[in-house]
């Protein structure tokens, strides 16, 4: 299921997390071609803007997953 919708095609979402008494969540979609890669974080309610840390993990999946020709895809991350 998405949890959002882009605001314009090849954008992402513009939505970024919400907050709950007990946690907050932090979500990134950035389109990936056909796939989209999805990244969410739970972390303690008074964590800052995990953003950027979003977008450090997701460039680690890219270089070290996506372009691994030994990795296939739908397959787990080991």
């Amino acid at each position: 299921a998405n949890l959002c919708v882009p605001q314009l095609p090849g954008q992402g979402c513009s939505f970024h997390s919400f907050l709950t008494n007990t946690y907050k969540l932090t979500f990134m979609e950035s389109p990936f071609g056909i796939k989209c890669v999805q990244i969410i974080l739970v972390t303690h309610p008074r964590t800052g803007d995990l953003r950027e840390s979003l977008k450090y993990i997701y460039n680690l999946y890219v270089e070290y997953v996506v372009k691994n020709p030994l990795c296939t895809s739908g397959t787990p991350i080991r």
